[in-house]
């Protein structure tokens, strides 16, 4: 059993040896990203002041393209394939428009229209680990494909209620108070991408990456239907990259 595991241990050794750009890498990159669903919906109907009339909300969110950066650590145990880790955060901005219609309480049939414009910003912080896979190795060209799994995690301010305030004449309302989702949220996805570097001096190379990120936060909410906020998008970045 003994002799087995050491056998193991020095053919492992001799992949690590054998590998090209063999051992340790660190890997700086900042660029923008692309949201692939810019347009998010979210809304309910309540009981208006406690009558039996219902007021509506209507929540429309408009994402934009954004900033990410992140930091990334591999290691390369074959002569082709490796592991890596990396952290990153996005900077995540939407444009928010609030709609609400409340009934008059003499008729309800008539509803008032309250609109609010925002703008909801808050960051999303992305865990990875994954696996990586050298395409192209030559005197001038490094080029890498790479899968993973993504834990984001961040807190979406998104707005979670408002209430309103009655006119003297009751013909029109308010605004008097928006309520924002605080708590942090975390959820599990993946991450699929290449890079291609450029080879300038021993260990230092300079190059691009794109990659495809997928994900959802969850947020339940009591009494009404989930809120899903999508966190599909495609990221074009450049990076710096240092192998030991």
């Amino acid at each position: 059993m003994k002799k087995s595991f050491i056998l193991l241990l020095l053919f492992s050794l001799s992949f690590f040896v054998y590998a090209n750009e063999k051992g340790l890498s660190i890997n700086a990159y900042g660029g923008i990203a692309f949201p692939l669903q810019p347009n998010i919906y979210d809304g309910w109907s309540e009981p208006y002041n406690e009558l039996p009339y219902l007021y509506t909300v209507e929540n429309r969110y408009n994402d934009s393209i954004f900033t990410s950066y992140g930091i990334e650590l591999g290691y390369y145990f074959l002569r082709s394939s490796g592991i890596y880790i990396s952290y990153e955060t996005s900077n995540k901005v939407y444009d928010a428009k609030y709609i609400g219609k409340y009934p008059l309480l003499k008729s309800p049939n008539i509803l008032r229209t309250l609109e609010v414009d925002d703008t909801i910003k808050f960051e999303i912080f992305e865990s990875s680990i994954g696996f990586k896979h050298k395409y192209v190795n030559n005197k001038h060209l490094f080029g890498e494909t790479f899968l993973g799994i993504t834990v984001f995690h961040g807190t979406p301010t998104f707005m979670k209620d408002i209430t309103v305030s009655e006119s003297k004449d009751h013909k029109s309302v308010s605004l008097k108070d928006i309520e924002f989702f605080d708590k942090h949220y975390s959820t599990l996805g993946l991450n699929i991408g290449i890079n291609l570097y450029k080879k300038f001096i021993k260990g230092i190379m300079f190059g691009f990456i794109v990659k495809y990120v997928y994900g959802n936060f969850k947020i339940e909410k009591e009494g009404r239907d989930d809120f899903i906020i999508p966190i599909q998008s495609v990221k074009t970045m450049i990076s710096l990259r240092y192998s030991i």
